[in-house]
């Protein structure tokens, strides 16, 4: 019996850590670190959110990623923002988040990918830019992802591709 005490709050402990609830925004659901907001008309992207390792913000009305977005996410592992009417993602975007392995870009509105526009990213092992009409990608685009593994850019509009814009990604498999 002196034992069930300390179990329970192991167990309280244990469900303590993640997203609070507080922190869960509005019409979203949050179980532990992975944050899920599809669908829900969001335009910008809530800053209380730096405990968590997978977001999903796919199918909002995002239209651009500001610099230092996503400052303070260091845990952040996986992030989707499929299918908004992202346009630009600005310089730096990405700089808070050093930790991330997965990240889903499809269905936008992105027509060139600039250089530093993934900066900071020495993680990533997937980047899903598909369906975007991409038309231009710089040289120095994805400068710093040695350790990509997966670029799909299937269903793009690919004009100019700059000599060089796929060197440095001694890892990559599969484009």
């Amino acid at each position: 019996m002196d034992r069930c005490p300390m179990c329970v709050l192991a167990m309280v402990l244990a469900l303590c850590r993640g997203i609070s609830w507080d922190q869960c925004p509005v019409r979203c659901s949050c179980d532990g670190t992975n944050v899920r907001c599809v669908g829900q008309g969001m335009r910008t992207i809530p800053l209380s959110l730096t405990d968590a390792t997978v977001l999903n913000f796919s199918k909002n009305l995002l239209a651009s990623l500001p610099e230092d977005g996503f400052k303070g996410c260091r845990n952040l592992s996986e992030l989707d923002l499929s299918e908004n009417n992202l346009s630009s993602v600005h310089n730096g975007a990405f700089k808070g988040v050093p930790n991330l392995e997965k990240l889903y870009l499809r269905l936008n509105k992105l027509s060139s990918i600039q250089d530093g526009t993934f900066y900071g990213l020495q993680n990533l092992q997937m980047l899903d830019l598909s369906f975007n009409g991409v038309s231009n990608i710089s040289r120095a685009a994805f400068s710093g992802l040695s350790r990509l593994r997966l670029l799909q850019l299937n269903g793009n509009d690919l004009e100019i591709i700059e000599d060089g814009a796929f060197e440095g990604m001694p890892s990559l498999d599969e484009l």
